[in-house]
């Protein structure tokens, strides 16, 4: 593969990946945007320093690959599938969207921080709404973990710094659309019935990607020989 097809490729799985990783927070963020007690660039300043921890725990992913083989990294692929199963899943008992919101204000709850903290004041980086936010995205990046871990796994390091250039774009535009929508409700409802729908069968979609560039499938071909 040449090098534009190469580029071309890790782009779109790297925007696939994300997609499928976040549209509960872009769902989260079109709430807080919404919400007269945070301040835009609190949302915004929390949302990046959350995604940057967990693009820092995902990178293990890439280094373990020289502690363990690949195709054996590659069975974290199953942890999207399951993902998509389990959200295909969740479609027969469909949520209205009162109750999609009062899902997404139970993890905002769960998030808040302790009062102890409301000194910091000085910067948005440094204030107690914007770490609210930061755990409220670590909260929802567990996906974003298993999804992103075998993906810097089964390319090179440039492959690596590319998607996560790409995703820390991603978090802007992700921003962007969230405080657009927030000012546009049925928008948000439209974005919340159709995303659940394609959201299990691209997570599919993308485990399966990553089990074939980890060579996991020809792992298991042979396993199966070896009986």
């Amino acid at each position: 593969m040449d090098q534009t097809g190469w580029l071309i490729q890790t782009l779109l799985v790297g925007f696939l990946a994300f997609l499928t990783t976040n549209i509960d927070n872009l769902l989260l963020l079109i709430l807080l945007f919404s919400q007269p007690n945070y301040k835009k660039r609190h949302v915004v300043a929390g949302q990046y320093l959350g995604f940057f921890v967990i693009l820092l725990v995902s990178t293990l992913g890439f280094f373990g690959k020289f502690l363990l083989p690949l195709a054996w990294i590659g069975f974290l692929g199953f942890v999207p599938i399951i993902l998509g199963l389990r959200r295909m899943r969740e479609l027969l008992p469909k949520r209205t969207r009162k109750q999609e919101k009062a899902r997404i204000s139970e993890t905002y709850v769960k998030a808040s921080m302790p009062q102890s903290f409301t000194h910091l004041v000085f910067t948005p980086f440094l204030n107690f709404q914007t770490y609210r936010v930061m755990l409220m995205t670590l909260g929802n990046g567990s996906d974003n973990i298993s999804t992103y871990t075998p993906l810097f796994a089964s390319g090179s390091f440039i492959h690596m710094m590319l998607l996560i250039s790409l995703f820390l774009l991603l978090v802007g535009v992700w921003c962007f659309l969230g405080y657009s929508v927030a000012r546009l409700p049925p928008v948000a409802y439209m974005i919340g019935q159709y995303g659940r729908i394609l959201l299990p069968f691209a997570y599919i979609l993308l485990g399966f990607y990553i089990m074939v560039q980890c060579g996991t499938f020809h792992l298991l071909a042979q396993l199966v020989k070896l009986r």
